[in-house]
């Protein structure tokens, strides 16, 4: 805009308006991530580390996306490991539907090494299935599952743990050695998967040692 006075002291305004370039008018898009791999790999590190290492079988994600869609019921089974004398411990799990694993996972257990446990382990082992799911649904665009979903686990104080953190009036809801990953856990249980029918059950470990693995229900064949 330019201001010209004239000789007789009106005021002129005038008013020029540029079309903008190409390069104004474009707007910085957000990139998304080509792959589910990728967007996992662009994630915090607490989450990235709860899915450090996990494979899907060939067509897993479609079976999985299909599955959520159509609100079938999911197995999660998940265990832990401590090693004592190192101090370090770790994690596995894995995700059935319609009887066939679509993806398993592993990782370390983060934690000051005094302070490890296969409790600790073991809910790493939780954790990591439940942000598979919540990572899974987020970068699909998967909302409202009401899926149901069965955590199965060997580890009878994890679940105690858990359980704790989701009963409000629980005067030890915030007192325990592994608050990190059980408030973690439960903020996944209270966002985007609380639509969702998610329970964990205690099953006995290695049950193979005294059974065929082919007369194990599906609970035992998946925590041996």
């Amino acid at each position: 805009a330019t201001v010209e006075t004239t000789s007789g002291n009106k005021i002129t305004i005038s008013v020029s308006r540029t079309r903008p370039t190409t390069s104004d008018a474009t707007t910085t898009a957000i990139a998304v991530p080509a792959t589910f791999e990728d967007h996992i790999l662009s994630l915090p590190t607490m989450q990235r580390r709860l899915l450090k290492q996990f494979e899907f079988v060939p067509g897993g994600q479609r079976a999985l996306k299909e599955s959520l869609q159509q609100n079938r019921k999911v197995h999660i089974a998940s265990d832990g490991s401590l090693d004592q004398h190192r101090e370090l411990a770790s994690f596995g799990w894995l995700l059935i539907t319609n009887g066939n694993v679509l993806v398993r996972g592993s990782g370390p257990v983060d934690g000051v090494p005094d302070l490890l446990s296969s409790t600790r382990a073991e809910l790493f082992g939780m954790g990591a299935g439940l942000e598979l799911l919540h990572q899974f649904c987020y970068y699909y665009k998967i909302t409202g599952c009401m899926s149901k979903v069965q955590g199965y686990v060997d580890n009878q104080a994890a679940i105690k743990r858990v359980n704790r953190m989701r009963r409000t009036t629980s005067k030890k809801r915030r007192v325990c050695h592994d608050l990190d990953i059980v408030t973690h856990i439960h903020t996944r249980l209270t966002g985007d998967l609380s639509t969702m029918k998610i329970g964990f059950r205690w099953v006995k470990a290695h049950q193979d040692d005294k059974k065929p693995y082919s007369e194990l229900d599906l609970p035992g064949r998946m925590n041996v």
